[in-house]
């Protein structure tokens, strides 16, 4: 088992803002990597009281590390979507997932998948028609 990774994503408080971090350990290690800040602090409606939660993990079949979680810096919580091909030692740019643009309605608990084409499948519970909650599904088709 040894020079295996595992991941590891949580919500914690870094630099004082609430943030999704990731850290990796190798098996049988004793140490973590150093926490990586996953989301960004984007401005928005809910500036620096955004908060991030309900995240999903997966990795694909080339090693590239998936986290989909729901963020409220547009003022309502949405899902996003961000992405490491180095291992965690760096993400990409969040991409928000849900399409319901400045609107007022929710989004939470996102799952994540990814398919042996790597591409990547985010399902989510919505309240775009307000009171009634429906499952929304989205997917790539360029491999994440």
């Amino acid at each position: 088992m040894a020079g295996k990774k595992f991941s590891l994503v949580g919500i914690g408080f870094l630099m004082g803002i609430i943030a999704v971090v990731f850290a990796q350990q190798e098996v049988l290690a004793q140490n973590f990597s150093p926490n990586m800040m996953v989301n960004e602090q984007a401005p928005g409606p809910a500036g620096p009281d955004a908060y991030t939660h309900h995240y999903s993990i997966k990795t694909d079949s080339v090693g590239n590390i998936h986290i989909a979680w729901q963020d409220s810096r547009n003022g309502n919580s949405d899902i996003y979507h961000a992405k490491s091909t180095d291992g965690g030692a760096t993400f990409s740019a969040n991409t928000r997932v849900d399409d319901t643009g400045a609107g007022t309605s929710d989004q939470y608990n996102p799952s994540i998948a990814v398919d042996g084409s790597n591409n990547i499948h985010i399902a989510w519970e919505d309240y775009r028609h307000f009171w009634t909650a429906d499952i929304y599904y989205s997917r790539t088709v360029n491999s994440g």
